[in-house]
């Protein structure tokens, strides 16, 4: 709850966050991470990949599609939720070019 998005140019200076734990974990990579309400840009610009809404509890959440890659992979037996959280908190701020 209140985790902040990182920026001003968002509708939500803050919203819940939502990740899913998967089976495997913390070997497993965790994937993707969930936001409610809904984020959106105050300038119009659409949001890459965050199309899709996932109910959790009763309650539409925004999916934002992020993956781990080869060339940002996730490390089994090190990373862990901790990763994930400073990822999220990346995801939100690559999403907005830097301006003032």
């Amino acid at each position: 709850h209140d985790f902040s998005t990182q920026h001003g140019g968002y509708t939500s200076a803050a919203v819940t966050v939502a990740i899913r734990i998967e089976t495997g974990y913390p070997l497993a990579a965790l994937d993707m991470v969930y936001v409610h309400p809904p984020m959106a840009r105050r300038d119009g610009q659409p949001l890459r990949r965050t199309q899709a809404h996932q109910a959790i509890h009763g309650t539409q959440y925004q999916r934002w599609s992020r993956h781990y890659t080869a060339a940002n992979p996730w490390i089994a037996g090190v990373d862990g939720l901790e990763r994930h959280i400073l990822s999220i908190e990346e995801w939100f701020r690559r999403e907005m070019p830097l301006c003032a």
